[in-house]
């Protein structure tokens, strides 16, 4: 369990991040526009120049009343013509924000008194009210029930706005939106934290789990040694001339590979004197009678010599043991 706590934690950070990358694709998604509304209750919102642009080259407009069922009425033109259009009437002007939720807006003109009410039939003192709807003075013009919307962009960014529903009931609400596309740093670097931290977290299970499982360490199975076969015994065909200065031959000093001699090169050892034989400790003397040493001895002798080790010897080594004694 020990040899896997680095890889758990990474991998509990990884989902942590995870969790953090989506609330941030979400939740905590940095906001795309900017979107304040300004409301008022006189019958006329106006917009100051230079409003449209405030946050960016494209503005989009909407206009909504109170009530849904109620018109609505929206156009843009120049400052100077709206302006002069409600100058004799009550209206605010949006002159720029308080937050981005909120535009600031100013009073101009004033409501009548409380309960003074035109008389029936009474006209205004400059005669009928001319309707601003589908005026030559705008340069746009929106008109619906409930809400109407509007965008702008390029030169329209330079003139001014107004509202209103029937003129007589509080303008409709105006919200100005601004697109501010920006990214989203807070998900790229909790997804490439996620990433790194589930890379170390694969890598060191996988290295942990790969000195945890047991190596198995197959054995190769050794050849049989092949069992040298035991060198056969020669007999030489030929005499081997034997030279010593003593009476006595130790052939025990032979090795195995060495040649047992004939009975000719008995026969010539006896004529050089060579009185005695010592092989393994046992004596054996040609001078009695050369023909009396029978095939049986001689088999007997190159067993003997056929068990020794494999050393070289040379029959010259059987010529210098000390001890030999010359008669």
């Amino acid at each position: 369990m020990n040899r896997y706590l680095v890889s758990i934690i990474f991998g509990a950070l990884a989902l942590l991040l995870a969790i953090g990358g989506v609330l941030a694709l979400t939740v905590w998604k940095p906001a795309q526009e900017i979107a304040p509304t300004g409301s008022t209750d006189k019958p006329f919102l106006i917009t100051r120049a230079g409003v449209f642009s405030l946050y960016g080259d494209r503005v989009d407009i909407e206009a909504k009343a109170a009530n849904p069922n109620e018109p609505v009425w929206l156009a843009v033109g120049s400052a100077a013509d709206i302006n002069a259009w409600v100058e004799s009437h009550p209206y605010d002007e949006i002159f720029g924000l308080e937050s981005l939720q909120a535009l600031k807006a100013e009073p101009h003109g004033e409501v009548a008194q409380s309960g003074e009410e035109p008389q029936s039939g009474e006209q205004p003192q400059s005669g009928e009210q001319v309707s601003p709807i589908s005026s030559d003075m705008w340069w746009l013009e929106r008109n619906g029930t409930g809400s109407v919307q509007l965008e702008l962009s390029g030169q329209e960014l330079e003139g001014a706005l107004i509202a209103a529903t029937d003129g007589t009931s509080p303008a409709p609400s105006i919200t100005l939106r601004w697109p501010t596309p920006q990214p989203n740093i807070a998900a790229i670097t909790l997804f490439v934290a996620m990433g790194l931290s589930l890379l170390v977290a694969i890598f060191t299970g996988a290295s942990a789990w790969r000195t945890s499982k047991p190596t198995v360490v197959e054995e190769e199975e050794e050849p049989a040694e092949e069992e040298a076969p035991e060198p056969a015994t020669t007999f030489l065909d030929r005499t081997q001339e034997l030279t010593t200065e003593s009476g006595m031959i130790n052939l025990s000093a032979l090795q195995g590979g060495g040649k047992f001699p004939t009975r000719r090169a008995l026969r010539d050892a006896q004529s050089q004197g060579v009185e005695r034989l010592i092989i393994e400790g046992e004596e054996f003397t040609p001078g009695k009678d050369t023909a009396g040493v029978d095939e049986e001895t001689i088999e007997k002798t190159a067993r003997v010599l056929g068990r020794r080790s494999s050393r070289s010897s040379r029959w010259s080594q059987a010529f210098d043991q000390p001890g030999a004694d010359k008669e």
